[in-house]
């Protein structure tokens, strides 16, 4: 199993740190299974992303990047 988050970015690729991780076990060890649960859980607990969410979320990058640029401004 290769459990991983890389992305494959300007940012991850020249600064940031992107690490994946092999697990090698037996068939009947009980590391697989705990893993492959947890992925479950989280899968099950996604959010959708639709339009909707896309529009939300870019108005809010939005807001936050014109207050980092007045407050890189007063410092």
């Amino acid at each position: 199993m290769i459990i991983g988050s890389s992305n494959l970015t300007a940012s991850a690729l020249c600064t940031n740190k992107e690490w994946n991780l092999k697990v090698s076990a037996k068939p009947g060890s009980g590391i697989i299974a705990s893993a492959l649960d947890e992925f479950s859980r989280e899968f099950n607990n996604a959010v959708s992303v639709s339009d909707e969410f896309i529009s939300d979320y870019e108005s809010l990058y939005n807001d936050q990047f014109e207050a980092r640029k007045q407050l890189d401004k007063e410092i």
